[in-house]
């Protein structure tokens, strides 16, 4: 999928921890691990990894499922 397309579908998140997620992942292709050190606090890598699938899923940020399946 093209870049600018992914760019257009994370700035529609409206969610800043998301966006920082999604754009950490897919745009710069960082490891979970990296994305969680970069968020920092109590982040860890399971803890983005989980929020990131569930967001994709639609199960989070009322999403509906299969919004953003194009992450799956």
């Amino acid at each position: 999928m093209e870049i600018h397309l992914c760019k257009e579908l994370i700035d529609k998140t409206g969610n800043v921890r998301m966006h920082m997620i999604l754009t950490l992942r897919f745009i710069q292709q960082k490891p979970w691990q990296e994305i969680a050190d970069y968020i920092g606090g109590k982040e860890t890598e399971y803890s983005v990894k989980q929020a990131c699938y569930r967001y994709v899923e639609g199960r989070d940020d009322g999403q509906t499922p299969g919004q953003i399946s194009m992450f799956d």
